[in-house]
């Protein structure tokens, strides 16, 4: 019966450097060391280690042949230094040709290494653009940090299948260990050479929908992994994508997708559903989110991210959030349109400042430059839109906001007035009538009425009665129907005149001239009267 395989320990680190003009960024990347220690991945050494009255290349050597990864940090100073380069940097590269050891370059500054014999090895950061070029450093470190995770994490399952497979059974150890002589126990050396043969990827949607050159363009810029040397097959019925070639590019295209994080962002990109590859003739899966999880998870870890390592941001996208706020409670409050315009004005905002800073964390200078201008802009107009709608909040609201929003136009008001649509021939008499007819508009009909009057020498109200010293004042008005008509009898004269007035309104009988408009007359028409 098997036993159980052992959990392995951390993965043996030496780090090979020159400390000249080096000791900031070393002492930066000394800090990432030591988380990764603390989580267990690893164990590292340098040279400062050494107790005191030890000989100090004894212990180098010591060291450097016992790790089961090699850091080397390139500098200027690194390749002029005969012990860093001759001594250190050689047997490195000698035991990683033997599969004992992994290197791994790391470029601090910007120097003529690609000529040496680690020239050929992946390096960190990503697409060998060096630490001290980065305009943020936090985020170079953080590659390089997480790029060692992978390394260490790949030489750990390469380490656990040694470890199994030169494992005996119970019965088998229990006999060798009776009949074979006691020798001094020490851990074997791991062969740390690449086992991966064949990396299989699939993904959402159609072969003809597919777009392989985006795939490797990730691999190359992302992972950092180097694609010349891979052949990709894209199987037909299905986007499955079969990867083949340079085994170190293959592992470590799989160590960068055990990184969730990752794996979460190439996921949403790439709208990957499976991963599998093929170990020692045996074939192992790795679990993938789904599209829709790690859209959702790249989103939130983009923003955390973006107010992480970025403390502009950071407060800029906290303002956005109490802006947004404000505006819903004035929408509840006030008018709803304030919520939808002031919510979708901080969001835009706030997407457009993520996504420019992610655009200032990608490698390229050219990019990088572009996204931190963008995160600049974007800062300042989500603090300038921030701080408006908090200002018109807490001062004068809601106007500052509400002007900005399309306002209905008041329909205006109709002012009273009156019109004579028939009116009579000229004529005199007292016993010769005829009808005058018109309209109103802009009054409440039931609150107003009509006075007729009619002109010979002077205006005499309509219709008049028999006896003019004491008129009946109540039968002169003339009533308004619903629909504004009015219509009445009058003598004829040569002029005619019709008063919209107010019911408490009482007319002369006789006059010499026509009331003017005032308080209680709120609107005359006169016409001539026709031949």
């Amino acid at each position: 019966m098997r036993e159980t395989p052992r959990t392995p320990g951390p993965v043996e680190v030496f780090i090979s450097y020159s400390r000249d003009e080096d000791k900031e960024l070393l002492r930066e990347l000394d800090k990432r060391l030591k988380i990764l220690e603390a989580k267990k991945t690893i164990t590292y050494w340098r040279d400062y280690m050494t107790p005191a009255g030890h000989e100090w290349e004894k212990q180098i050597l010591e060291h450097l042949n016992a790790a089961e990864m090699i850091l080397l940090v390139i500098s200027p100073d690194f390749l002029a230094s005969k012990y860093c380069c001759d001594v250190e940097a050689t047997l490195a590269m000698e035991r990683h040709r033997n599969g004992e050891a992994r290197v791994i370059p790391i470029i601090l500054r910007e120097c003529d290494w690609q000529d040496m014999p680690f020239g050929t090895l992946q390096v960190l950061p990503e697409n060998a653009v060096p630490v001290k070029k980065w305009s943020d450093r936090d985020d170079a470190f953080t590659r390089v940090e997480r790029g060692i995770r992978a390394a260490a994490r790949l030489i750990s399952e390469v380490r656990e299948d040694d470890d199994i497979q030169a494992k005996p059974t119970a019965a088998g150890a229990s006999h060798a260990a009776t009949n074979a002589p006691k020798v001094a126990t020490t851990r074997p050396r791991t062969t740390l050479k690449v086992k991966i043969k064949v990396v299989t990827l699939v993904f959402e949607g159609s072969p003809q929908d597919f777009d392989l050159k985006n795939l490797e363009a990730i691999l190359r810029d992302e992972a950092g992994v180097e694609t010349k040397n891979l052949k990709f097959d894209v199987r037909e019925g299905s986007v499955k994508v079969v990867i083949e070639g340079d085994g170190e590019a293959l592992s470590k295209i799989i160590a960068r997708l055990r990184d969730p994080e990752f794996q979460r962002d190439f996921a949403r990109r790439t709208r990957l559903l499976s991963v599998a590859y093929v170990q020692e003739g045996s074939e192992h899966t790795i679990p993938v989110e789904t599209a829709v999880a790690a859209k959702k998870a790249a989103g939130h870890s983009a923003i955390m991210g973006t107010m992480r390592a970025f403390p502009a941001a950071r407060y800029a996208l906290v303002v956005a959030g109490i802006a947004a706020a404000v505006a819903v409670v004035a929408g509840f409050t006030i008018d709803f349109r304030i919520a939808i315009f002031g919510v979708a004005i901080m969001l835009a905002l706030a997407l457009g400042l993520v996504d420019s800073f992610r655009l200032a964390r990608r490698p390229s200078t050219y990019l990088k430059a572009w996204g931190l201008t963008l995160t600049w802009t974007f800062v300042l107009l989500t603090s300038a839109a921030s701080f408006g709608i908090l200002s018109g909040f807490f001062f004068s609201w809601p106007r500052p906001l509400q002007a900005y929003l399309p306002q209905p136009t008041p329909s205006p008001t109709p002012r009273p007035s009156i019109r004579i649509i028939d009116a009579p021939r000229r004529g005199s008499g007292p016993d010769i009538t005829a009808r005058i007819s018109g309209k109103v508009s802009g009054v409440n009909v039931r609150e107003y009425k009509v006075v007729l009057f009619a002109r010979t020498d002077k205006w005499f109200v309509q219709p008049y009665t028999d006896q003019p010293s004491t008129p009946n004042v109540d039968e002169s008005a003339t009533p308004i129907q619903d629909d504004g008509s009015w219509e009445n009898d009058t003598h004829l004269g040569s002029e005619y005149a019709a008063l919209l007035v107010k019911m408490s309104y009482k007319p002369p009988t006789v006059a010499d001239r026509l009331p003017d408009v005032s308080g209680t007359v709120l609107a005359i028409a006169r016409v001539t009267a026709r031949d």
